[in-house]
């Protein structure tokens, strides 16, 4: 990978991480601080796994463990990018700055609810932690984690589009699919997002779900913990919907759903023929990532698309941006295909 991607990317990575460790300890120490006056003491420093405090300590012991807690988490996750090889930091780095801030904000909200469920009580032993503070915690976490590996894959990308021939991008654009032969190398990235209307019933299907957990008076934790999968999972298929990337290069096409998760992967092997079209969601049964009898599919709306057939097994298809995109990812495959023919042969 070109020394250019490696900084790039790591121009994000770092402030983003950084950026994160410090908003977390400024809530930490902030909260502590102004709800000193209605905390127990001793305070509870320790709670097991129904989130019953079952151990006590001092004040400012337990913010020193709290902040060295947070600065641990948001410095290691970091530090380890370094050590990540250089050809693979495109991939690396996303999922590392996911994991790390949306673990950070996550352990903070942990803290948070163990504070907040000791106000104005007599003693410290026997609290409970605040589920609805927990909940918020964790989804924020996820949340986070997700935007934060998409920036930071984001920045990579288009430092990557940036770098392809200008000779190629040239001729991608002013010629048809049985004229254009892409050179060895060229890499087509194209962004694609679900319609304004499905992104905003998928929005407030997400917020609804959020307010009646932390609305409801539910003080058992089993339940907490029997919601959330759920809430998690539509975040998740929410995120996959409402946009991706697909990308073609020597390697064959596969899209990113939500810009992260790597789906429909066709290596150059199974390609037979690929070929450049408009396609439309009910072809295919619906919106976002389809199986049905025509293939199996990762739609974000009527519009241009590549279909791709294997070698073996079902069709491919894809949303992509523009038709010239389209046109330029299926004669890439299509050269893919027709070496293989020859290799064969």
């Amino acid at each position: 990978m070109p020394r250019t991607n490696q900084k790039q990317t790591n121009r994000i990575f770092w402030p983003l991480s950084l950026g994160t460790l410090g908003v977390a300890l400024l809530v930490q120490v902030f909260s502590m601080a102004s709800l000193k006056d209605r905390l127990p003491d001793p305070l509870a420093t320790h709670w097991n796994g129904s989130g019953i405090a079952d151990g006590t300590g001092s004040f400012t012991g337990f913010l020193l463990l709290s902040m060295g807690t947070l600065i641990f988490l948001g410095l290691i996750v970091p530090l380890s990018s370094l050590s990540t090889p250089k050809k693979s930091a495109g991939s690396g780095q996303p999922w590392l700055a996911g994991i790390g801030n949306g673990l950070l904000v996550a352990t903070t909200g942990l803290f948070l609810s163990g504070i907040i469920g000791q106000l104005d009580a007599p003693q410290a032993l026997g609290t409970s932690m605040n589920n609805q503070v927990l909940i918020i915690g964790i989804i924020s976490g996820v949340l986070w984690g997700l935007l934060s590996a998409f920036l930071v894959r984001k920045a990579f990308t288009s430092t990557t589009n940036e770098e392809l021939p200008v000779a190629e991008e040239s001729t991608r654009n002013t010629s048809t699919p049985s004229t254009y032969v892409p050179l060895p190398g060229t890499r087509i990235s194209s962004s694609i997002n679900s319609p304004l209307w499905l992104s905003l019933i998928l929005l407030v299907t997400v917020i609804g779900a959020i307010y009646l957990m932390v609305s409801t008076d539910m003080s058992d934790p089993t339940i907490w913990f029997m919601a959330a999968p759920g809430l998690l999972l539509l975040i998740a298929v929410s995120v996959l919907l409402m946009s991706g990337k697909v990308v073609t290069d020597d390697e064959g096409i596969r899209v990113y759903g939500g810009g992260i998760f790597k789906l429909l992967h066709v290596r150059p092997n199974k390609i037979k023929k690929a070929e450049a079209r408009e396609i439309r969601p009910m072809e295919y049964g619906g919106w976002g990532l389809r199986i049905s009898g025509a293939g199996i599919a990762f739609i974000t709306g009527t519009g241009p698309g590549v279909l791709v057939t294997q070698t073996q097994g079902a069709d491919r298809i894809y949303s992509v941006a523009t038709m010239d995109d389209a046109q330029g990812m299926a004669a890439i495959l299509n050269r893919l295909a027709a070496q293989n023919t020859a290799a064969g042969s």
